[in-house]
């Protein structure tokens, strides 16, 4: 499971290969007569499909208890698999279907080459661009450094507050969040927009005491729901926290302003 994108030729609509694709797939009289007849844009749409599903699921280019059925009732493409077997693009090795040259194309590796490969061609079109133009593109490149330094230190200093609200959350709810990025995004988010520990807590005890015992609701006491941006403008809003000045409180306040504060946070 490499990273969240993988390599596309920009010459793959003329690709011998999916040509041939195509002709199989027009040739399947079944497909033909149902009405369906597979287009160049189809099949490439269908390429991507399989190919993001082994970047996701495999580190090898192997991905194990899958078939051709398989494959075909994920992608929503009758007979899709057994056209890119046809081509080579794809193999059945028994209960498991092959990605051909997997480390090539995908992989960690492969993606590094890919980023590697772009960069230095980027590096030799900024030769060639005039003075004025590879200078200014420096100073954006700083500038982009610059708040990319101020971001991590922000969140080196907010950590400490994270980690509370984190273990806070472990605690009342029985769970185990562990304080990696995925979860701290959106602590930090929240933080950004002015929020404090008193509040982000605040939240966490209240949708504990609506959720932990409700068999549907309990799986959503994770940071991802409730610090999510909208919906955490709903929560405070719900138990009555407020802004003033950039700090949050809490406040007895009546059903109205209650109101209020829910489409204004």
């Amino acid at each position: 499971m490499a990273a969240d994108w993988i390599k596309m030729r920009s010459d793959l609509a003329t690709h011998p290969k999916v040509v041939r694709i195509l002709s199989a797939l027009k040739a399947d009289k079944s497909r033909t007569e149902s009405g369906r007849v597979s287009d160049k844009l189809q099949v490439i749409g269908a390429l991507h499909a399989v190919w993001s599903l082994f970047d996701i699921h495999s580190e090898d280019g192997r991905l194990e208890g899958y078939s051709s059925d398989v494959i075909d009732s994920l992608i929503g493409f009758e007979g899709f698999a057994a056209a890119m077997i046809s081509v080579g693009w794809l193999e059945q090795d028994g209960e498991t279907l092959v990605m051909p040259r997997f480390d090539e194309h995908n992989g960690k590796s492969a993606k590094r080459r890919a980023q590697e490969a772009v960069r230095k061609r980027e590096e030799r079109n900024a030769d060639t661009r005039p003075q004025s133009v590879r200078e200014t593109s420096a100073s954006d490149a700083d500038k982009k450094r610059t708040r990319e330094e101020k971001r991590r230190e922000e969140e080196k200093n907010m950590l400490p507050d994270a980690v509370a609200v984190i273990d806070h959350l472990n605690e009342k709810a029985g769970r185990n969040f562990e304080v990696v990025e995925s979860n701290t995004k959106f602590v930090f988010a929240r933080m950004r927009d002015g929020a404090t520990v008193e509040q982000l807590i605040a939240v966490v005890d209240a949708k504990v005491r609506d959720w932990l015992h409700d068999p549907k609701m309990s799986e959503y006491l994770r940071p991802s729901t409730l610090f999510n941006a909208e919906k955490f403008a709903q929560y405070a809003g719900s138990i009555g926290v407020s802004r003033f000045d950039g700090h949050a409180s809490a406040l007895s306040i009546d059903p109205v302003q209650a109101e209020w504060m829910r489409g204004a946070l």
